[in-house]
């Protein structure tokens, strides 16, 4: 089981150790991520995360700092909307190096505009690459149009940024950013594998405690919680060659605070709708229309709201049959689940709660999730997963299914008919699904 280790009251360590192996995984979670982005200079973080993997130190080149992390069996870093992270995976004959190499930036980073340059040409072809499908234009542009919205928080696009925002990006911003939010009281060490305490306490000292900087601030807090009103229409282009048109709606339904830990029942709730609604949407598509081969529901935290997305793929001569079938499919939707549907997806969730535990990446990951947004560590995960399971009935699943289409969506269409789409009639179109 995972222990959480107070070092010294300045930060915590979620620990967990495995004798039978010879791998160690080690991460580094700053509260930092695209929500802290300063205004206007969406991708700043992400911007970050590049600089301290991969620019020069006073101790080694660029090109000697990427040779050296070849080295290792598994080094990366990531930069979500709330966090970013650096981890490694090694034998543990080798984390003292590996561990030298990762925080040896906080120390002794150089920030030389000619690396900014080369880096910020990096980034604009990860960001044109990462839209590369209809599916992602779809997520690009309702971004963008959240992001207009005063009372979101800031973010935009996706925690890369756009090209437009990436410009606005100075040396300076990166230094700034990480002298406000790189430090021990923004921070959560993650430690999973055969390493004993002792040791590992020994290489914190060194090379967590004396590199990085004990104070700064910390990342979202409940002050940057806001809200969002409006919900609208978007009409997107479809990626060159693609035959496909796209149909994208998201409801944004209760509002939640991003600061407070969610609740681990509710969110197995949630779940399980998802799994029923996902069911419910491709039969009716796949099965009874016959008009197409992928469709997807996701209930998920975004930003500050429980988001119910629905995502439909057709062929573009089937767009206005799938259309006119969502209105039929919310139309005919009975006012309560059906009950042997939200038997099937208990049981079949239930039984996949212990799936996928074995790698060093899974246990550390679930430690964090279940420590960040449960303050929750338990000896034996799925056996109290599963008694949670049972704790939950029909009703508590049929009352948060009530709640999901009742707001109007963001609707998203992307087909090469823009003569068409480009004007299409929101308002009659969701007035037509609610017609009963």
């Amino acid at each position: 089981m995972a222990k959480i280790i107070n070092y010294k009251n300045k930060f915590k360590i979620l620990y967990q150790r495995i004798k039978n192996i010879n791998g160690v995984y080690f991460e580094i979670k700053f509260n930092a991520g695209g929500f802290n982005d300063f205004k206007g200079k969406a991708g700043l973080a992400h911007f970050c995360e590049h600089v301290l993997m991969g620019f020069s130190t006073k101790t080694h080149s660029k090109l000697e700092r990427r040779e050296l992390m070849k080295k290792f069996v598994y080094y990366n870093a990531g930069t979500s909307f709330t966090f970013m992270n650096f981890r490694i995976a090694v034998p543990y004959w080798d984390l003292e190096e590996a561990l030298d190499l990762m925080t040896e930036p906080f120390l002794n980073l150089k920030l030389e505009n000619n690396e900014f340059e080369a880096e910020k040409k990096i980034i604009e072809d990860e960001i044109v690459t990462r839209v590369k499908n209809n599916t992602m234009i779809a997520e690009h542009y309702e971004r963008k149009l959240l992001a207009k919205n005063k009372e979101l928080i800031n973010s935009e696009l996706m925690p890369s940024g756009s090209l437009e925002s990436l410009n606005n990006i100075s040396l300076q911003d990166i230094e700034n950013f990480i002298i406000k939010y790189f430090n021990q009281k923004n921070m959560i060490i993650n430690v999973v594998g055969n390493i004993s305490k002792s040791k590992l306490m020994k290489f914190i000292k060194k090379y967590i405690e004396n590199r990085i900087s004990p104070n700064g601030l910390i990342g979202f807090t409940k002050k940057d919680y806001i809200g969002l009103k409006n919900k609208k229409y978007v009409y997107a282009k479809p990626i060159e060659k693609d035959n496909s048109a796209l149909l994208s709606l998201i409801y944004l339904n209760e509002k939640y605070d991003t600061t407070q830990p969610l609740n681990f029942r509710e969110n197995l709730m949630y779940n399980i709708l998802n799994s029923i609604l996902d069911d419910k949407l491709f039969s009716f598509f796949r099965d009874e229309k016959e008009l197409c081969y992928n469709t997807d529901v996701f209930i998920l935290f975004q930003n500050i709201y429980k988001t119910l997305r629905v995502k439909i793929k057709c062929q573009e001569v089937a767009l206005e049959k799938v259309l006119e079938a969502y209105k039929q499919f919310i139309i005919t939707l009975p006012n309560d689940i059906e009950y042997d549907l939200f038997i099937k997806h208990k049981k079949k969730l239930e039984g996949m709660n212990n799936f996928d535990q074995d790698s060093l990446f899974a246990i550390a990951n679930m430690n964090f999730n279940h420590f960040y947004n449960y303050l929750n560590l338990t000896k034996n995960l799925p056996k109290f997963t599963r008694k949670i399971y049972k704790t939950i009935n029909y009703e508590d699943i049929n009352q948060l299914y009530k709640k999901c289409f009742k707001v109007k969506p963001i609707l998203t269409i992307i087909s090469k008919n823009e003569d068409k789409y480009s004007n299409f009639d929101y308002i009659n179109f969701i007035d037509g699904c609610y017609k009963k």
